[in-house]
């Protein structure tokens, strides 16, 4: 069949004719788009900031801390918080107290090993005291047995005397013995001579008892003198060093002494004090919580010295051949490029690390290890002064020498 004319003409017209009405239609639908300054100012170096487009910069990211660096506060005890004194913002001495943990059974073995420690140290005092008591007694029997010694000897002397005795009243008796044979002496004289020596012999028998008597005495004496020096040497030794019972007492102080050191250790770590001189900059514990010992995901509290605000920036390891200590450094806090802060280097920290501050460079290489360096900030009464933890991009002159 032949195609009509009209038809092989109109209809290659009327697909034009739709596509423009569709192409206008899009047109007209599109949101107009109004062209803005960002809300935050870029990111630039001073080079394309100002006229030194010449000159090289390392770019890096820091973060304010104190000249003391930021002190994450814990506890070396765990527990239901009991009080917390320091306040945000509060200035506190070294030793200044700032939260305690419920101390009731700490402060209850204080009481238990104190009363022990005393009781120890009395008992002691009271073995001291017994040293002039013990001693009294031993120079007591000491001076028994000396006294023992000389009714021995005594004893003996009379002995010697009454032997002699013995003997003269023994001749005169045989002599008149033997003149009453021979009719020459009465017998009246011969029965005296005999009551005489008879008197001699119980003499000595008696002085031999007392001699034996004195004996068993200074036995006796000698037995009770080793005793009392026995006794006293438990406490004192001759040498005037001190005995056996009074070390054993005095190590018993001692290590009662120890518990009782012990016990305050523990309650004092209960109450957890400022380590410096510095202000509460963040605060993360309330009475009535439970405060973990140990390391936490999030500190207690944070405390840092308000001198020097300092700046830690990490420098990327590839950028270290071309940075030099004495090179001119700058920083901007995030969203104020124009606040443009003047750095003074203070110090390297040797350790190279990973990195875990990143910049604003969509580029920037994030498996990398960096060496942390510290500035110090040069603040003027036209700039604020930055806040701890702040981050700011730095921008470190890393020109070639000539």
């Amino acid at each position: 069949m032949r195609r009509s004319p009209l038809l092989s003409i109109g209809l290659p017209i009327l697909g034009v004719a739709s596509l423009a009405i569709g192409v206008v239609l899009v047109g007209l639908g599109k949101p107009k788009v109004n062209a803005s300054e960002p809300s935050i100012t870029p990111v630039t170096s001073p080079a394309a900031a100002g006229k030194e487009s010449t000159r090289s910069y390392i770019g890096a990211v820091g973060v304010v801390e104190p000249d003391s660096e930021l002190i994450s506060i814990g506890t070396p005890r765990s527990g239901i918080v009991q009080e917390v004194y320091a306040k945000l913002g509060m200035i506190v001495n070294v030793g200044d107290p700032l939260f305690k943990i419920d101390d009731r059974t700490a402060s209850a073995l204080v009481g238990t090993r104190q009363r022990e420690f005393e009781q120890a140290k009395a008992q002691l005092e009271e073995l001291k005291a017994q040293i002039p008591i013990r001693r009294a007694q031993m120079n007591e029997a000491a001076a028994r047995v000396e006294a023992t010694k000389a009714q021995i000897a005594s004893a003996e002397a009379e002995i010697l005397r009454a032997v002699a005795e013995q003997s003269e009243t023994q001749n005169q008796l045989r002599m008149g013995e033997i003149l009453f044979e021979k009719d020459a002496l009465a017998e009246e004289e011969v029965i005296r001579r005999r009551n005489l020596n008879n008197q001699a012999n119980a003499r000595v028998q008696s002085a031999k008892a007392q001699k034996q008597l004195a004996v068993a005495e200074a036995k006796s004496a000698e037995a009770e003198f080793e005793e009392r020096r026995a006794s006293l040497e438990l406490l004192e030794e001759r040498n005037g060093g001190p005995g056996a019972s009074l070390r054993a007492q005095q190590a018993e102080v001692d290590s009662r002494g120890s518990a009782l050191e012990a016990a305050t250790v523990e309650y004092q770590l209960l109450t957890v004090r400022a380590p410096i001189f510095g202000t509460v900059l963040q605060r993360n514990v309330r009475v009535g919580e439970f405060a973990q010992a140990g390391t936490a995901s999030e500190s207690l509290m944070v405390i840092g010295s308000l001198g020097t605000r300092m700046l830690r920036i990490q420098i990327d390891e590839a950028d270290l051949p071309r940075f030099q200590e004495e090179s001119a450094a700058s920083a901007s806090p995030r969203g104020r490029a124009a606040n443009r802060y003047n750095l003074v280097f203070n110090r390297i920290e040797p350790l190279i690390r990973p990195k875990t501050e990143l910049g604003s460079n969509a580029t920037e290489l994030v498996d990398t290890r960096v060496l942390e360096v510290v500035y110090a900030f040069q603040l003027n009464a036209e700039l604020p002064p930055p806040y701890f933890g702040q981050q700011f991009d730095v921008f470190i002159d890393a020109t070639p020498r000539n």
